[in-house]
């Protein structure tokens, strides 16, 4: 059988990785949910969950957001699709934002569609450079 020819020919070390994988918990993956105004601090955003030993999973380093907006025909609703289906391969959904401002419809839609798939919390990051980590619920997204 081919997998079992694959699996010969891995080095030693490989397969050990490999099974020392299938013996640990599996880390979680964070969707990172930010405005696109954020992208400049996307490594800051990364890093974070990694400091929490999770992997993060970024819509624009998994689906390059403008490269996909010009291969999806410049159609911005596909890219969000596409977004929206990252945030349900997630464990977890972080959101940042600024408190004094709007989020975007985009991650509006994302915390909707996670609270309502997943029945989970978001949690609401302000300052991707502080410590503050707020729960909120798809319902306290509101103007005013």
């Amino acid at each position: 059988m081919f997998k079992d020819k694959i699996y010969g020919m891995l080095t030693s070390e490989t397969k050990r990785v490999i099974q020392e994988f299938r013996e640990e918990p599996l880390r979680k993956v964070v969707y990172t949910s930010f405005d696109g105004d954020d992208m400049h601090h996307m490594l800051a955003i990364c890093d974070l969950v990694l400091k929490h030993n999770m992997i993060a999973l970024n819509p624009e380093m998994a689906l390059g957001y403008y490269i996909s907006t010009e291969t999806l025909g410049g159609k911005k609703i596909n890219v969000m699709t596409d977004c929206l289906t990252l945030t349900i391969f997630s464990d977890i959904l972080w959101v940042y934002g600024k408190t004094d401002t709007l989020l975007s419809e985009g991650i509006m839609a994302e915390i909707f569609l996670w609270s309502q798939i997943k029945n989970k919390k978001a949690t609401f990051i302000p300052n991707v450079y502080g410590s503050q980590m707020v729960e909120m619920n798809y319902l306290e997204v509101k103007d005013g």
